[in-house]
């Protein structure tokens, strides 16, 4: 790995460490995205749970308050006729939710005794009622009234919006043989939810928007950068190389002059030796006459 780092130029090195640096960007992007995802979707899951907490709660205690308050007005009225009257008069024009959704309904056993949504049912016995998955609300609603009072999941038709799920509780009017019920349409909770998703994505589409966009700026920086810092050191570099090269060349020329020189002075100094030569032949051959002559001027 070190000889191959090595063996890198300085461009590429810049290079290695710009893509590392992407490749780093990259992987904090993908585990802030999920984090970002996973953390929506279980403060959406916790929004639902806690609509759906509070939608319980909120039919526990309105149902309580007219339960309380038909139990004290019947206490004063004689005769089922006037009390199933006062009874369908105090629930008639009760209506929450947003979209009036809410209203309360009122039973003696399973007979209807006030339905202000479908009047037309009030005196029959619906007992034998069931929702499409098989859920005889009735009955249970009944039956949970008897118990102290619970809740009931159910489909059941929503004006103008076809069948949809419902959750329902029921007690007993204190005093008296009726229980009264009231539910809510569960997709208020999905409408909700999905409006919050809205919000949410949008948040998060805005910040990732802002992000990138910041991103895209250091990215563009570090280029430049790494540009700048690449030809601030290639360049004296390659300066000092160029010079190199000619101070080398200069070098080979001077060497080449002196090897020239030295070839000559080897030569001369050869051709010196040759004379140097012939000049103590001579001398010899001299001394030797000399001699000679010395010897027939002697004789």
């Amino acid at each position: 790995m070190l000889e191959f780092a090595k063996s890198l130029s300085i461009n590429k090195k810049m290079w290695v460490i710009f893509s590392l640096v992407v490749l780093l960007f990259a992987a904090t992007t993908i585990f802030s995205t999920v984090a970002l995802n996973k953390t929506k979707a279980i403060s959406l899951d916790t929004t639902e749970e806690k609509m759906f907490q509070g939608q319980k709660q909120k039919l526990k205690v309105s149902t309580h308050s007219i339960a309380l308050a038909l139990g004290e007005q019947l206490k004063g009225i004689s005769g089922k006729e006037k009390r199933v009257q006062a009874i369908r008069d105090g629930v008639d024009k009760v209506r929450f939710e947003k979209d009036d959704s809410g209203y309360f309904f009122v039973y003696e056993d399973t007979t209807n005794v006030a339905l202000p949504t479908k009047k037309e049912l009030q005196g029959d016995d619906l007992g034998q009622t069931k929702d499409e998955n098989g859920v005889y609300f009735v009955r249970e609603l009944k039956q949970q009234a008897q118990a102290g009072g619970g809740f009931v999941e159910y489909v059941f038709p929503k004006p103008g919006e076809g069948k949809t799920p419902k959750l329902a509780y029921a007690e007993m009017i204190p005093g008296t043989d009726y229980w009264i019920g009231t539910g809510v349409y569960l997709d208020n909770i999905t409408k909700a939810k999905e409006e919050l998703n809205s919000t949410m994505s949008a948040s998060i589409s805005k910040w990732n928007l802002l992000r990138y966009g910041a991103s895209a700026g250091i990215f563009l920086v570090i280029i430049i950068v790494m540009y700048a810092i690449a030809r601030s050191i290639v360049r004296p570099l390659k300066q000092t190389i160029d010079t190199l090269s000619n101070s080398s060349k200069m070098m080979t020329t001077a060497s080449n002059e002196v090897s020239s020189s030295s070839q000559s002075l080897a030569e001369g100094s050869s051709e010196q030796a040759s004379s140097l030569e012939e000049t103590s032949s001579s001398l010899e051959e001299m001394s030797s006459q000399t001699k000679q002559n010395a010897d027939n001027a002697g004789q």
